[in-house]
């Protein structure tokens, strides 16, 4: 799950990561959204099968993939 006290700073390296690639901030927002409330409360397999999906569909490059997982592990707590 998501460390709960590092939310603000894992969407601010998501955010980072989302407008390398040139998503706008109106598409970028309800996935940063999405993303973080999927890793807070159902877990990090769940929210990266969501970021899986997002790339299937287009939505982002396979390339983000790899950054946005090392990103999940660094704020993600064991329980």
């Amino acid at each position: 799950m998501l460390h709960a006290g590092k939310q603000v700073e894992f969407q601010y390296f998501l955010k980072e990561i989302v407008q390398k690639y040139e998503v706008s901030d109106a598409e970028s927002e309800p996935f940063m959204a999405s993303l973080v409330a999927r890793a807070m409360r159902e877990g990090s397999n769940e929210a990266m099968d969501y970021v899986n999906e997002k790339i299937e569909a287009g939505f982002l490059p396979s390339e983000a993939d790899e950054e946005i997982f090392r990103l999940m592990k660094r704020f993600t707590t064991l329980r």
